[in-house]
């Protein structure tokens, strides 16, 4: 359908500049926003156009009104409301649309005049300020924040920060301004530190901000969050209300010089390698809904931490609850599981019903360590259609009351044995990690500390099973665990007849760092012993790369990498199927997927904890692939059960089954499953027979745990939240003067400084310029900046015990 359209040059004949009042230049301007309080409370501000301002930018006589102009917005109804009286639902008007707080004081703004009118001023929006957009839309979490003395951060790989110092012209007009090291963003840090996601880059602290890529993928809006004064938060806002209801003027302590960070809703495409593909909806204290892609979860969290709710990559589901968890029908609670229904508990367990109570099973049994009693105040039945028998290896009474009748077709009262009653089976206990809170280092894994007889409890974050299925529990009974299949049992009995020289020691064991993670029936001691094997099998350091061991101490080969999330599938088919080398393939920045931090071959080559957790999760994924081929169920004898996953977690749990049924075309590969199923077993039978407990003890997490209440939390809010102007988490807490430091610890804190000084300019900056392609993470794995860090962490030793001797402490 055609078009009629004017197109004219200039203003049209209507056009008359002189209409109305004086006319001004229509715009659009750029405009300062100088008052944000508007008596009405529409939207409207005053602003400060440098054009037709005075000779005082601060002088309120040069400032023009200007209007809020929604993207959308609209009203309905409102037809014949009456002259008086509140009019009521139908008749007044109905508004909708979009709204958003005006910007702060000292802000800039669009401005535009309809028609010339100085009268008719309205903003559309703001100019994005080029040096200072890295909070939006998610205060996103970075990897340059400067280094910290608190023990809370420790192990945070990034945090939220703020924006950089925009007044330090060397900050600003350097190329990669964007990694400068910013603050940390206090209050945003604590909310996280107090939930448990502080070192959770899925759940917790995620990349998504608008610096990260360009084009960035990342969209979504963020609120400014509640106001930061210039006097102080303690008892502004009753002050603010004063102000308003007795009509005094606004003094400058009521200015905003910050913000504690608001509500926001991000959509993000995931960066250039994949990372934090996700919808978040977050508010300014933390309550959290998150659905992640990368990170394969649907997540829910309270503010506080202590309720939250996740769907996993797995097929599990977890909800974890500190006070209880309630569920009501007014018609059916069903519940059905294909395989079992674990229930445990501290206390009691209490079922009633008022009409009755069943329960069927092929098999019943009932257990009490103390005593065993039932009753019914009318009638107790037991019947049996062929055997009834009672036993009693002390005393046994029958009291009848009144009477007391015996019949059957012969009674024997002291003639031949009585059939005997089987011993009831104890239910099998498992040990879980569990997470408490540690003054020092915050929220704590404590391994095998949970004694239950359910296979997975989540716990208080950082959660340390998200995204394992049901291979995460130790089994505390280990006389009551599950026999292998027989015939995997022959198989061992043949492998025990061949020879077999083994070549872990207990020297070995001892220089493997501890692994805090359990795979089955294996608790983190055998685990921790299968990684020592591994190593020593390989033997090849975790700086060295071939194609004839692979990657590292454990000789991880391409598929291994794929299946541990780190390559991209598929890596291995297109590449080196064409005959490519592992090292050329792996220096390819396209082949990874930036799981974990991990972005290129540099990232792994000479870490050896992250080798050892890449391990760990091959572990978990080998036992899984022996459960989905009917081969284990992970609960078998530790030694024998870690035999099997060993040889999974390097050849795939496929491959096992080939070995168990000499189904294998390979001889030579077959050759080596025995020996490396030998070896796991091996090395389960060395930890559990040869390394004495307090071995294993000391390379065990100590947890000097302090209970997770939330007042032990808040006591940390003083440490991470330093600036006095935000105030207390709930309460307002007086501060002890401070003790002066001591001369000692005044010479300390100046090397601490200069090291400060020596990582933010000229160690970071001559990395950057020997490695122009280099990410941040790459510089936070180099040798450079771990030497680095152990300096300061060497200081920071120092440090306390300096202070420890000024307060005649030890």
């Amino acid at each position: 359908m055609a078009e009629n359209i004017i197109r004219t040059k200039g203003t049209s004949k209507a056009y008359k500049p002189d209409a109305g009042n004086a006319p001004v230049d229509a715009g659009p301007h750029i405009a300062i926003v100088k008052s944000t309080i508007d008596s009405a409370r529409s939207g409207k501000i005053l602003v400060y156009i440098n054009r037709y301002g005075g000779t005082d930018e601060n002088d309120p006589s040069f400032w023009i009104p200007v209007s809020y102009v929604s993207p959308f917005y609209g009203t309905a109804g409102g037809a014949n409301p009456p002259e008086s009286g509140d009019g009521g639902f139908t008749l007044n008007k109905h508004s909708y649309g979009m709204w958003f707080t005006p910007p702060d004081k000292g802000s800039e703004v669009i401005v535009f005049f309809v028609n010339g009118d100085r009268q008719l001023g309205f903003y559309l929006g703001s100019p994005v300020n080029p040096n200072a957009h890295h909070m939006v839309p998610a205060i996103g979490a970075s990897p340059d924040f400067p280094v910290s003395t608190n023990p809370l951060y420790e192990g945070a790989t990034q945090l939220p920060v703020i924006e950089i110092n925009d007044n330090n012209k060397g900050l600003v007009d350097s190329a990669k301004f964007f990694d400068a090291f910013k603050p940390i963003h206090q209050t945003q840090t604590y909310n996280l530190l107090k939930q448990g996601l502080l070192k959770d880059t899925v759940r917790g602290t995620i990349s998504s901000n608008s610096y990260r890529e360009s084009p960035s993928s990342v969209y979504g809006l963020s609120t400014p969050g509640r106001p930061i004064f210039e006097g102080g938060n303690t008892d502004m806002p009753q002050r603010i209300r004063n102000a308003y209801d007795e009509g005094t003027p606004l003094t400058q302590e009521l200015d905003v010089v910050g913000r504690l960070g608001g509500h926001s809703i991000v959509l993000d495409d995931g960066d250039i390698v994949g990372n934090d593909q996700l919808v978040r909806i977050r508010t300014a204290a933390g309550h959290q809904i998150l659905l992640s892609d990368s990170g394969q979860t649907l997540y829910f969290i309270h503010a506080n931490g202590q309720t939250w709710m996740e769907l996993g990559s797995e097929g599990t589901m977890d909800l974890y609850a500190t006070n209880s968890v309630n569920i009501r029908s007014e018609a059916d609670i069903n519940l059905h599981a294909d395989r079992n229904i674990n229930m445990n508990a501290k206390n009691s367990i209490n079922i009633n019903a008022d009409v009755s109570l069943a329960a069927q099973a092929g098999t019943t049994q009932l257990t009490g360590t103390e005593s065993l009693v039932q009753y019914s105040e009318k009638y107790v039945g037991i019947k049996s259609d062929t055997t009834l028998s009672l036993k009693s290896k002390q005393n046994g009474t029958w009291n009848g009351g009144s009477a007391l009748i015996f019949s059957a077709g012969c009674i024997d009262l002291n003639g031949p044995s009585a059939p005997d009653v089987p011993t009831a089976i104890s239910i099998p206990k498992n040990s879980l990690p569990d997470v408490r809170w540690n003054a020092t280092t915050g929220w704590t894994v404590t391994p095998n500390s949970i004694e239950t007889v359910v296979t997975r409890a989540p716990t208080h974050e950082p959660y340390p099973n998200h995204g394992a299925g049901l291979t995460v529990v130790t089994n505390l009974n280990q006389d009551t665990s599950i026999d292998l299949d027989p015939e995997l049992e022959i198989l061992y009995d043949d492998l025990e007849e061949e020879d077999f020289l083994p070549s872990l020691t207990v020297t070995d064991y001892e220089t493997q760092a501890y692994l805090d993670k359990s795979v089955g029936s294996l608790n983190s001691d055998q685990v921790t012993a299968l990684l020592a094997e591994a190593n020593v099998s390989v033997a090849q350091n975790s700086s060295a790369i071939s194609d004839t061991l692979g990657l590292g101490k454990y000789g991880f080969s391409s598929e291994e990498l794929e299946k541990a999330g780190l390559l991209k599938p598929g890596t291995t088919d297109f590449y080196l199927s064409n005959g490519e080398s592992l090292a050329t393939t792996l220096q390819s920045p396209t082949v990874w997927t930036g799981k974990d931090g991990v972005s290129g071959l540099s990232n792994i080559l000479g870490d050896d904890e992250l080798q050892d957790q890449i391990k760990g999760v091959l572990y978990d994924r080998g036992l899984n692939e022996l459960r989905a081929n009917g081969l284990v169920t992970g609960q078998e004898e530790p030694a024998k059960l870690g035999g099997l996953v060993q040889a999974a977690s390097k050849y795939g749990g496929g491959t096992v089954k080939q070995w168990t049924e000499n189904t294998l075309s390979n001889p030579t590969l077959s050759t080596t499953l025995n020996q490396t199923v030998r070896g796991g077993k091996y090395a389960v039978d060395l930890v559990d027979k040869k390394v004495t407990a307090t071995d294993r003890d000391n390379d065990s997490i100590t947890n000097t745990s302090t209970g997770t209440t939330t007042s032990s939390v808040s006591e940390s809010f003083n440490t991470v939240v330093t600036t006095s102007k935000v105030g207390g988490e709930a309460t307002t807490r007086v501060a002890a003067p401070p003790t002066p430091p001591s001369a000692e610890m005044v010479q300390i804190q100046s090397q601490i400084d200069n090291l400060e000084i020596v990582v933010k300019s000229g160690a970071r900056a001559s990395f950057f310029e020997n490695n122009p392609n280099a990410s941040s993470a790459d510089w936070l794995r180099s040798d450079e900046f771990k030497a680095l860090r152990a300096q300061r962490r060497e200081l920071d030793k120092q440090y306390l015990e300096a202070q420890k001797r000024r307060d005649g402490i030890g």
